[in-house]
Parts: structure tokens; sequence; C-alpha cells
């Protein structure tokens, strides 16, 4: 009973997307990135009570980043938006870390542009596909009907929920993630620790910011830098260490 609920409601999910689909085949969709650094501290078991009553005072308020994903029929590339990417609270400021990730939906491959723990990596691997769960649930996002997805990060011991609607035909997403049905809108991880929330889609050619120029950093693989990323969030709770003041959420 179930499945046919599903079918149900994917069709008229799609449906009442199909009118939208036509000529939006590239473009550009802007991005709030959220992160709540309070709730992302308290989430680690070893945080005294003292500690996190500092951090409250703090960071009263999220910290917003723009964000920008380029798409096309075959290619994605989500980075900074470099017109407008500065905190809401002009307190704080720092050097923006080198981060670009760029999709090859038609060779399958990858070439991430990463800089983390003191050194910039160029990350080249396959496509490997994340096991999503698609839900029988819709909401309405940028003027857009998406639908829920579930996944889990191992990696960086995540839950992640992402809304994608397939009134735009792409398969790409914000951050690292990609493999739905439809253009990723909306990713919620762990239960709004980390919100990355489209804003607005301009639809037009993007093939020129989708070329991929010459990279500087060190090139390793997926495992490589899965393995480096492992050993830093354990030898970091070991010492009783935030982790994530080093390395992405």
């Amino acid at each position: 009973m179930k499945n046919y609920i599903l079918i149900f409601i994917l069709g008229g999910f799609f449906c009442i997307n199909i009118a939208q689909a036509q000529d939006k085949s590239e473009g550009v969709i802007s991005y709030d990135r959220t992160l709540d650094y309070y709730k992302l501290s308290s989430s680690l078991n070893f945080m005294s009570k003292e500690e996190l009553d500092r951090l409250k005072m703090t960071y009263k308020e999220p910290y917003i980043e723009k964000y920008k994903l380029y798409f096309g029929k075959e290619q994605s590339l989500f980075t900074y938006d470099d017109d407008d990417n500065r905190a809401t609270d002009s307190r704080y400021a720092w050097r923006q870390q080198e981060y670009a990730i760029y999709r090859n939906y038609a060779t399958q491959t990858k070439q991430d542009l990463i800089e983390t723990l003191g050194k910039t990596y160029i990350i080249e691997d396959s496509l490997r596909a994340i096991d999503w769960k698609i839900m029988n649930e819709v909401k309405t996002i940028a003027g857009y009907v998406c639908m829920k997805a579930l996944a889990q990060d191992s990696l960086n011991k995540q839950n992640i929920v992402a809304w994608f609607t397939d009134a735009i035909p792409t398969t790409a997403g914000p951050e690292r993630l990609c493999g739905l049905p439809g253009a990723i809108l909306e990713v919620n991880i762990n239960d709004g620790t980390l919100i990355i929330k489209a804003q607005k889609m301009v639809f037009k050619p993007v093939a020129e910011q989708l070329k991929v120029g010459k990279l500087k950093g060190k090139k390793i693989n997926d495992k490589i830098y899965n393995d480096l990323i492992i050993k830093h969030i354990v030898n970091s709770e070991k010492a009783q260490r935030n982790p994530y003041w080093s390395i992405r959420y």
C-alpha cells in the first residue's frame, strides 16, 4: 500500500513540475549556507557546560555564506558566490579557503578543489552513487515543488535531508551532493546544524563558468582524502577538540 501511495505522490509531483522543466537545462542557483556553530558544538559529548555557554554568547547568530551552483546538461560547479560572500555578523572575517566542486555527469567523474588541514587538495575520482531514499513528502522552495530524500554520510557522521525538484533537470546539488532526479534546492544536515537553501535561480548559458582551468594543489583520490578526514576527526575527539574548527562541516 505504501508503494502505491509513493507512486501516486511521485506522479503528482512530476506532473506539477513538468510544465516548468522546459528551457531550464543550464543556469545558476544561488544558495545561503547557514552553519550553527553552537548547535554543532553541542553535539560533541566532551564539551562542558561552561564551554557551551561561552560559545552561545560568542555565536549568537548562525554564520551565513553565499554560494552558487552552475549547472549544464552534463556538468556542474559548486563554489563561492564572488559577488556577495560576507558573513551576516560583521565582527568575524577570515580568508576564504579554496573550495570548488566540479562534476562531469557524462564521464561520471569529479574534480574537487578543497583546502583543508593546512593544504590544498585536488580530489580526482569517479562519481560514486549516494544511497538516497526518496520519501513521500513535498514542500515548496523558491517557488518550486520539491520532494524529500534522505541519506547518511558515514565519513562525517551526518544525517542528510535533501529536497529536490525535477523542474530543474539536473542531478546536481550543493556541496559534494548529487544523484537525485532533479536539482537539490535544500540540504539540512544533522537537524539544522547546517542548512543550505536555494534563494534564486537564473537560467542562462554557463559553459564558460563550467570550464575547468588549471588547478593548483596536491592530487589525491577519495580514499586518501577520506582517510585524512577520518584520522583528523578521531585524533581531535581523543584530544577533546572540535574537529570542525579545522575541516569543513
